[in-house]
């Protein structure tokens, strides 16, 4: 028996779907592979009451996401990238540019290197975010985040948070 009427200005679904931002790409992939949000805690070992939860407050840490990903047999590439404006240019250029391989198997290891290819100081970032001077650092050195500070990073560094999701052809 329900003890609290819900309150449609505190939920984020509506008329039959999640209205996310951050995850979005969730709802999405689930759309697309057919999973219920039974199957994604299953996979990942909570309740389904949890996955609401997420989606309720748009939000779960990273490494929840690659639990569930790597679960499924499938592989999530986070990154920060550069959006250069052609605007009046007299071509637009698309380039992909070859980085090195990460080999430290660290979640986090995306943002470490967008603060060093971009040259990014956190000490500059942590007030725009409105989060504390030793943060970032504490999200590297705990290798996790909620997902919802990478779009707010991404944001007020003018950087485009990229999210590329691929099967793992390694095990299927």
């Amino acid at each position: 028996m329900r003890t609290k009427a819900s309150n449609p200005e505190e939920s984020n679904y509506q008329d039959g779907k999640w209205n996310l931002t951050h995850l979005k790409f969730l709802t999405d992939f689930m759309e697309e592979t057919g999973l219920t949000t039974a199957t994604v805690a299953e996979l990942v070992g909570i309740s389904r009451q949890a996955v609401y939860y997420w989606f309720k407050k748009d939000d779960v840490r990273l490494s929840m996401i690659y639990k569930l990903f790597e679960a499924y047999n499938y592989r999530i590439e986070f990154d920060f990238i550069k959006e250069r404006s052609t605007e009046g240019e007299a071509a637009k250029v698309e380039m992909e540019v070859e980085r090195e391989p990460e080999t430290s198997g660290k979640r986090l290891a995306f943002l470490a290197s967008a603060l060093k290819r971009y040259s990014i100081y956190r000490e500059e970032v942590q007030p725009k975010m409105n989060v504390g001077t030793t943060t970032i650092y504490y999200w590297l050195s705990h290798d996790d985040v909620f997902i919802s500070y990478m779009y707010k990073f991404a944001e007020v560094t003018g950087l485009k948070f990229s999210i590329k999701i691929t099967p793992n052809k390694d095990n299927r």
